[in-house]
């Protein structure tokens, strides 16, 4: 029933340490009008939450992006391996960011609102950070990218709650299991679907 929703949407919550010590951001079922009407200012709750959520979410992969080694210079992958590995990711990655470079410099016949430009840039930027982190993570071995952020999240999870579908196959082929688990045992499909992807 509708406690039950409540206590899942709860659960699913995202715990990134860029979050600890502010109010949570959590959707509350219960403010949901029993009649199925929402106005204006409902509307406008709503898209603030999802902004807030969504700038959550950004900041959670970001920094799990910039965690570090955390095997200094242990390689246990061959050689071979791993450059077969890094090419495949290299090149899923490269096409992406041509293509995004091309529709920059040709504008591709239509005008690009300051939003959509700034969020391109910043996938861009992700881009170049997720492919350094996954060739780190190749070049470790072990885990590779199936690791956990502080609020129990991992790249793929992230990956799907934010709809970059661009990452999920990088992220795969660097190692990471579709069916990996976060810390309250959702997948990336779980993520996606609780976020409308």
């Amino acid at each position: 029933g509708k406690s039950e929703d409540t206590d899942r949407v709860k659960e699913a919550q995202v715990a990134c340490p860029y979050s600890q010590g502010q109010e949570s951001d959590e959707i509350d079922v219960s403010s949901i009008p029993s009649e199925g009407k929402l106005d204006i200012q409902d509307i406008n709750a709503a898209e603030n939450h999802s902004d807030s959520a969504k700038a959550n979410l950004l900041l959670c992969f970001d920094k799990i992006l910039c965690s570090g080694s955390s095997a200094a210079n242990h390689v246990t992958n061959s050689l071979e391996d791993a450059s077969q590995v890094s090419n495949k990711i290299s090149s899923l990655l490269k096409g992406d960011n041509e293509e995004l470079d091309q529709m920059l410099k040709t504008g591709s016949g239509t005008e690009l609102s300051f939003e959509t430009f700034k969020d391109q840039l910043f996938q861009k930027h992700l881009k170049e950070k997720l492919h350094v982190w996954l060739l780190q993570k190749v070049a470790e071995g072990g885990d590779g990218p199936s690791i956990l952020d502080g609020g129990g999240l991992g790249v793929l999870h992230l990956a799907a709650a934010l709809g970059y579908d661009w990452a999920l196959e990088p992220t795969i082929v660097a190692g990471g299991s579709v069916n990996f688990r976060d810390v309250n045992r959702w997948t990336a499909l779980h993520w996606a679907a609780f976020c409308g992807r």
